[in-house]
């Protein structure tokens, strides 16, 4: 069985050893994409909460 010390000492070399990645306009622009998307699915759920309890009302007073 490997000693776990020394795969952790190996991991840490690889990853000194990789370059930096140079970030580019289209990371930024995934960015703002992906911010967008998930902005509007929270609203959507949001929405979708409230025509819930809108809907469970509206049958409430046709119970009655």
């Amino acid at each position: 069985m490997p000693e776990p010390e020394n795969n952790t000492v190996k991991n840490t070399e690889q990853i000194q050893q990789q370059p930096m990645r140079e970030i580019t306009q289209t990371d930024h622009l995934n960015k703002k994409l992906l911010t967008s998307l998930f902005k509007r699915l929270d609203e959507a759920d949001s929405t979708s909460n409230v025509s819930e309890t809108e809907n469970t009302t509206e049958d409430d007073e046709w119970k009655e």
